[in-house]
């Protein structure tokens, strides 16, 4: 009896750990091939993935993350930029940031045009009411405070 007993606490423990093991389904699926990163020099960061999630944060708060389903977003047209020459320079106040896992392409340039990027982040914040996940009172603050660059108030 004791035997079965032990033969089953290990039969347990074996399945505990494989399953542990496993790849979480819904960490692999968040996992894009191809994202888009906004980061804006008083710390605010919009992350577009290719199939349209997001992500908003200000770098100061380590929990202050809005989250977007896919869909919101048209990855499309963040994926290519406007007509200005972007540059590699490291003066400007806004940075686009390309990556795609597959290929290993990563492509990073400073953005001359603050209206362009300061849309995007407009937009976001549009969004916060609709689609994000609850925005965190200390992120809806800081943005009240200090908004990125080119965003109207």
């Amino acid at each position: 009896m004791t035997n079965a007993f032990r033969g089953l606490i290990v039969l347990l423990a074996v399945g505990f750990l494989i399953n542990s093991c496993r790849a979480d389904r819904e960490v692999s699926e968040y996992l894009a091939e191809e994202i888009v990163i906004l980061d804006e020099e008083n710390g605010w960061q919009l992350t577009i993935t290719d199939d349209g999630a997001g992500t908003l944060q200000c770098q100061g708060f380590r929990y202050g993350q809005a989250y977007w389903p896919a869909a919101t977003f048209p990855f499309g047209q963040i994926r290519w930029l406007p007509p200005f020459s972007p540059r590699e320079q490291e003066q400007f106040p806004f940075f686009w940031t390309y990556y795609h896992h597959l290929t290993e392409d990563h492509q990073r340039y400073g953005l001359p045009d603050t209206v362009w990027a300061g849309a995007w982040f407009e937009a976001a914040y549009r969004q916060l009411d609709r689609t994000a996940t609850p925005a965190p009172r200390r992120l809806l603050r800081q943005w009240e405070q200090e908004p990125p660059v080119g965003v109207r108030q």
